[in-house]
C-alpha cells in the first residue's frame, strides 16, 4: 500500500513537471507559458527561465510558483528598456480544470 501511494505521488510530480507553467500577469489578463525547455537554472527555492533568446528572464519560486519576469528590450529607447511583471504561475493541467 505504501508503494503505490509513493508511486502515485511520484507520478503526479513528475506530470506536473512535464506541463507548462501557465502564468497569470497581476493586474492584468496576459498570461504567458513557460516550458522546461526553457529553464537554465534550478535551485531548492527559485527556478529560472530565459525567454526570447535570454532578453527575458522568469524566476519562478518553487513553493508558491509566484513569478518576477524582467525584460531587457534594446530595441526600445530610453526609459522603456527594462520591464517588470510579476504574478501567479500554475500548472497547466490545473488551468484546465478552471
Amino acid at each position: 500500500m505504501r508503494f503505490l501511494l509513493f508511486a502515485l505521488l511520484v507520478s503526479i510530480g513528475s506530470v506536473q513537471a512535464s506541463q507548462p507553467l501557465v502564468c497569470d500577469v497581476k493586474g492584468s489578463d496576459d498570461r504567458f507559458l513557460l516550458y522546461q525547455e526553457q529553464r537554465i537554472y534550478r535551485s531548492e527555492r527559485y527556478e529560472v527561465y530565459a525567454l526570447m533568446g535570454g532578453l527575458t528572464l522568469a524566476t519562478v519560486a518553487r513553493d508558491s510558483l509566484k513569478f518576477q519576469r524582467t525584460s531587457q528590450l534594446n530595441l526600445l529607447p530610453q526609459p522603456d528598456r527594462l520591464q517588470l511583471f510579476e504574478g501567479q504561475c500554475r500548472y497547466s493541467i490545473e488551468a484546465e480544470a478552471d
